[in-house]
């Protein structure tokens, strides 16, 4: 089992793996859509979805470390709190979470250029 980067690119390659659901859990839908997009060999359709999700990826990164977040949970409150809003984005000391403001930028962003990972 590989994240949706890795599981992309062992697609295209040939590979059988499992997928374990990170950045594109902000739209389930959508995780199952590259799944299967994996299954079925659609090189074209992983790869746009790897465009998305890479870039998704980069910018909750960015807005972790604007809030001093250093580590994998902080960017995994963020998508968790996409699906979920009352979702807490603190972390345990001596670690900090992202914050509302923070958080609400990067909705908007999501909103603006890829609207189609917004859940409706």
């Amino acid at each position: 089992f590989v994240t949706e980067l890795d599981y992309v690119q062992a697609c295209l390659l040939g590979r059988q793996c499992g997928l374990l659901v990170s950045v594109s859990a902000i739209h389930p839908g959508h995780s199952l859509a590259l799944f299967e997009a994996g299954q079925t060999g659609d090189s074209d359709r992983l790869r746009a979805m790897l465009s998305d999700l890479s870039r998704i990826r980069e910018q909750a990164i960015a807005t972790g470390i604007r809030s001093n977040g250093h580590m994998d949970g902080t960017f995994d409150k963020l998508y968790a709190r996409l699906f979920d809003p009352d979702f807490p984005l603190r972390l345990q000391s001596p670690y900090e979470g992202s914050r509302s403001a923070e958080f609400d930028a990067f909705v908007q962003w999501l909103k603006t250029e890829y609207p189609q990972w917004v859940r409706a």
